[in-house]
């Protein structure tokens, strides 16, 4: 029964991708499947969050905390900070975005993601250069210090 009710639920995802579902609540939904134990539930809901993630920082975000930081596997965890990478060079908005948040974990994330965006962003090196030097969190001005380093090279 439990191996039916997850087909039923990745069926279903696949039909709301198809239809372009973009909501709020649709996204938290995929985020929370980041979470479920079956691998083929966390692969849908992935991937629907990667093609929903360049057009909705909430999608960017939850791949962050769900997929950088979540319970899944480690090819998963690098294909998601590769697509987060891809599409912050295209557009870093959201990546710096989230270097502003309250969120220590989610700034971290956003600093992983930057460290190997290779690309030079200028508008950022005063909020790493703070990150680096004033950021409560060891791990994020560990990072940001790196990044900044990279960035002014």
């Amino acid at each position: 029964m439990l191996f039916r009710s997850i087909q039923i639920r990745i069926d279903a995802t696949r039909a709301l991708n198809q239809l372009g579902v973009t909501s709020e609540e649709y996204i938290a939904d995929m985020a929370d499947n980041m979470s479920c134990t079956n691998e083929y539930m966390v692969q849908a809901a992935t991937e629907t969050l990667s093609q929903l993630a360049t057009n909705s920082k909430l999608a960017f975000v939850s791949l962050i905390k769900k997929g950088m930081f979540g319970p899944i596997g480690r090819a998963e965890r690098q294909q998601i900070r590769f697509t987060l990478i891809s599409i912050s060079r295209e557009n870093p908005k959201f990546m710096l975005e989230c270097l502003n948040d309250t969120d220590s974990q989610l700034r971290l994330g956003a600093l992983m993601v930057f460290h190997q965006l290779e690309r030079r962003v200028s508008d950022a090196i005063p909020r790493l250069t703070e990150l680096a030097t004033s950021d409560p969190d060891a791990d994020v001005r560990n990072w940001a210090a790196t990044v900044l380093k990279l960035q002014l090279q």
